[in-house]
């Protein structure tokens, strides 16, 4: 592992030297303002794990407004359309209940389609408030008779709001975001003396127990990579101190569960600013690297498709096709269309060929690549439905 000076310093202690573990690319959808390229660090001071990103927090602020991924709230996480995601959801609930009265004020910030807000109103609460840059997901939230702002945290329109809350509400936003100092000083002017921030995060001390596909943590979104230590020191340094944190996992499908930490923190007038060096992130990190290396078995598939040069089709337009394109030789193939189930990325292009809908492939001849972290047996399913006779290759 090589040592760097970083583009960006570390989120968490302002060190500006890091280690870096992997470099990761990625083929970028049309328009898109963020980087196709970035180093998986390492903080040689303190330990945290994050995305050396050149891309600027004005450039991931317009991404989430223009190109989000939760708006289609049938299939994306956190709107509580099936029954994993709303038994998640309701779990959140009740741990929040038992820390606030339902008549206190909460305001989820990145609140996507509401589907925490719609659990906690059925429950009982009565003072909720959501906050989101898509302007789809802000009125699926309204639907539901909440209260509900298009803007994100470093907005002017946010920062000049002069309302205070009592419970703020943080569900994997904190890895989504490059400028995590200065978030967390807007948050602070919006709480109340006595408030509580609720903060889940992607738990990256057990990336290695819960192996998915190569690289499945690390994309353009998530560029923090977050333990208790290294979350618990972020927000030592800022004045909070944790009240409780647990870990846990969310269940993606029948086999596949995803590790997440959560962590209730309060203001303080006066903490101890230490840090607590954390080496088990990194650990973890590097043996799920090891194990996406160990485990990518298919550049055969691609040089068979490569030279036949048969017509191709992909179905997924997620992250993991994305790295794919960059990092190995599918770009090669003879790839007449995406196809993705999520309208969001429909007639959206990807190195300038079209994302279409599943009945594209409803009269087409061409082999089918599926590459889907978590849905290929429905994806299969789906495909036959479609085009009884397709020629089908799951990518894994």
């Amino acid at each position: 592992m090589t040592n760097k000076k970083l583009t960006r310093v570390c989120p968490v202690c302002d060190s500006s030297f890091g280690i870096i573990m992997h470099n990761q690319s990625f083929i970028k959808v049309k328009y898109s303002p963020l980087t196709d390229n970035y180093d998986i660090v390492n903080c040689r001071n303190c330990g945290f794990v994050f995305a050396d990103t050149s891309s600027s927090q004005d450039d991931y602020n317009l991404y989430y407004s223009s190109l989000s991924k939760y708006e289609d709230k049938n299939i994306s996480s956190g709107s509580g359309f099936n029954v994993n995601d709303n038994e998640r959801l309701l779990r959140t609930a009740r741990s929040l209940e038992k820390l606030v009265s339902k008549s206190a004020s909460v305001l989820d910030l990145g609140c996507a389609n509401g589907g925490q807000l719609a659990i906690l109103k059925k429950i009982g609460f009565t003072n909720l408030t959501g906050i989101d840059p898509s302007k789809v997901c802000i009125a699926n939230v309204r639907a539901n008779v909440i209260e509900a702002y298009e803007t994100n945290i470093f907005e002017p329109y946010f920062i000049s709001l002069k309302r205070k809350f009592d419970l703020i509400i943080l569900s994997h936003v904190f890895e989504h975001i490059r400028d995590l100092g200065l978030a967390i000083d807007i948050i602070k002017s919006k709480l109340t003396d006595n408030g509580i921030l609720y903060i889940e995060v992607p738990d990256a001390s057990r990336y290695d127990e819960f192996y998915v596909i190569p690289y499945y943590y690390i994309d353009c979104e998530h560029i923090n990579h977050f333990s208790h230590i290294s979350l618990r020191n972020l927000m030592i340094r800022f004045g909070f101190i944790d009240l409780e944190t647990s870990q846990s996992t969310i269940k993606l499908n029948e086999n596949t569960y995803y590790p997440i930490l959560y962590s209730f923190f309060k203001q303080v007038r006066n903490n101890e600013n230490s840090l607590e060096l954390d080496t088990k992130t990194s650990r973890s990190v590097e043996l799920f690297l090891n194990q996406s290396r160990e485990r990518n078995t298919s550049s055969a598939i691609f040089e068979k498709l490569i030279s036949s040069q048969e017509e191709v089709i992909i179905w997924g337009a997620g992250q993991y096709t994305l790295r794919l394109l960059a990092s190995s030789s599918l770009s090669k193939a003879n790839i007449i269309g995406f196809v993705d189930s999520d309208k969001s990325k429909q007639n959206k292009k990807i190195a300038d060929i079209t994302v279409y809908s599943p009945e594209f492939i409803s009269d087409k001849n061409a082999t089918l690549l599926i590459c889907s972290a978590l849905y290929s047996e429905e994806i299969v399913k789906s495909a036959i439905l479609i085009n009884i006779n397709i020629k089908y290759l799951v990518i894994n």
